[in-house]
């Protein structure tokens, strides 16, 4: 896909030099900058909630009383750890200030990730077939992500049961960040300093490059257009974002962000409340994230694998219109490279299409078991799915939760392929632009599926959530499949199932 505009580089560089990719050591550091801000990031977001730890209402599904159950504690055992100020004015201002950096991490966080999964990686990632291609790459990254998501609200938590102190655990976090940061800094310059690809200016849109002389008496008019120029400029991103060919798997994508069957402080809060033990969780929620850190080592493989059609599929020209027909990254590739890429992008479209259709089918089950479970004080229980009084349904919960580790794998695996295709399919020139408006989209599900859950608060109404829960499931599904189906011109060889793929 190529630009509307003439593009040229700063600095009047026009011809970048060869991608080989990454050596190990350049990987290795790019890993370790990546596993230190995401380390920070997810202990951050676990010890920025912990201090809200009495504020849960039993009957209730609201998350401020999960930080203090994943460390061993009860709202109602335990002790005040967390002293505000008396005096209503200063208390007000330390929480307004503790909120606006709370939002200048989160938009620090979100800068770096972008402009590390977007810029970075794209950019420094072999050909298809390289140790370090996209695929390898992404996919390290993500199991990255997804390791320290679980390991490092577990040491906070760790660290917080053990001192019985909150003061301690937030220590803990402001040191840890400060040590990381600057080995962080430096294996980020170390692939920096030595990637020539990396530092060649990047180009920029000619009407952007060109700047005309502007006189004095036209400053006021400059002046009053630079007010203007913010919101103009985000409509132009989000005109853009949905001119791009892959707007669609990007929106799929952050639909599911709306879901809430996921580990999610309400969906947390929402099983202790129907009765389920800490314990039942912890385990539940680690074999989770197994299935969820799998993805990472299952989507490479079958990309590769269902990806091998795309050779035939480019030979006989039989959809001129498929995407699979563009070289991803390589401009100027050869014959060769323009068929692996096409191959590529066949397998991820394809891999896609089943890891959503998994989240599908297994998320069924999951909203089922809820409706089984979940209690209901405003009808008596209905006689097709009678409910144990003294206790809860050991078949059901083992359809919860084993249903449930299933959908995380759909779902990360989707993440994968449609982060690949955003990165590929978006000119160079537009990818910045294009993933900060989808991690906007990413934020208004998000924020709806807050909404939702502010709006049926009680525990006996979660099983209507988790039923529009899965409604958004679908509605992405039928997103990305019309998408796929747009693209290739089918969806499933139906005539190879038997013979296999």
């Amino acid at each position: 896909m190529e630009s509307d505009d003439e593009v040229i580089p700063l600095g009047g560089v026009r011809n970048p030099p060869p991608r080989p990719g990454l050596t190990p050591p350049q990987a290795l550091n790019l890993y370790i900058s990546h596993a230190f801000s995401t380390w920070n990031a997810r202990g951050y977001e676990f010890a920025a909630v912990y201090p809200l730890h009495g504020c849960r209402v039993p009957g209730h599904t609201g998350g401020g009383g999960v930080a203090n159950l994943l460390a061993g504690d009860t709202p109602e055992t335990a002790t005040a750890r967390f002293a505000l100020p008396r005096n209503d004015i200063l208390k007000g201002i330390t929480f307004a200030i503790a909120v606006a950096f709370g939002i200048i991490e989160r938009l620090s966080a979100s800068g770096n990730l972008i402009s590390m999964e977007r810029d970075w990686v794209v950019t420094v990632a072999g050909p298809v077939g390289h140790p370090y291609d996209l695929t390898n790459l992404n996919a390290v990254m993500r199991r990255i992500d997804l390791v320290c998501k679980l390991i490092s609200p577990i040491l906070i938590s760790i660290v917080i049961s053990a001192t019985d102190s909150v003061r301690i655990g937030v220590l803990y976090t402001g040191l840890g960040s400060l040590v990381s940061i600057p080995i962080e800094l430096l294996s980020a310059k170390r692939v920096w300093n030595s990637s020539p690809v990396l530092r060649t200016p990047k180009p920029v849109p000619v009407h952007e490059a060109e700047q005309q002389p502007v006189t004095v008496s036209a400053e006021r008019g400059v002046s009053i257009a630079s007010w203007l120029r913010g919101p103009r400029q985000y409509f132009q991103g989000l005109e853009m974002y949905f001119s791009t060919s892959v707007w669609m798997p990007s929106v799929a994508l952050a639909m599911l962000h709306f879901n809430m069957l996921t580990w999610r402080a309400t969906f947390i809060t929402y099983l202790i409340n129907i009765g389920y033990s800490l314990t039942t969780i912890t385990v539940a929620r680690g074999i989770g994230s197994l299935f969820e850190i799998s993805s990472t080592i299952i989507t490479p493989r079958g990309i590769v694998y269902l990806g091998k059609t795309g050779r035939h599929r480019l030979a006989s020209g039989d959809n001129p219109g498929d995407e699979s027909n563009i070289s991803l990254m390589h401009e100027e590739s050869q014959q060769e490279d323009v068929t692996e890429d096409g191959q590529t992008v066949v397998g991820l479209q394809r891999l896609g299409l089943w890891g959503m259709s998994s989240q599908l089918l297994n998320t069924i089950p999951v909203v089922l078991a809820l409706w089984v479970i979940s209690p209901n004080r405003d009808e008596s229980p209905p006689a097709l799915f009678p409910r144990l009084t003294d206790g809860l349904s050991v078949g059901w919960s083992f359809v919860l939760f084993s249903f449930l580790a299933f959908s995380r794998l759909g779902v990360w695996i989707f993440d994968l392929t449609t982060q690949q295709l955003t990165q590929t399919l978006v000119h160079k020139t537009q990818r910045s632009s294009f993933a900060g408006v989808e991690n906007s989209v990413v934020n208004v599900f998000e924020v709806l599926g807050a909404g939702a859950a502010i709006a049926f608060p009680r525990v006996e109404q979660y099983r209507w959530l988790a039923l529009a829960s899965l409604v958004s499931v679908l509605l992405s599904w039928c997103l990305y499949a019309w998408w796929v189906r747009a693209q290739r011109g089918h969806l499933v060889h139906w005539e190879k199932l038997g013979a296999g793929l």
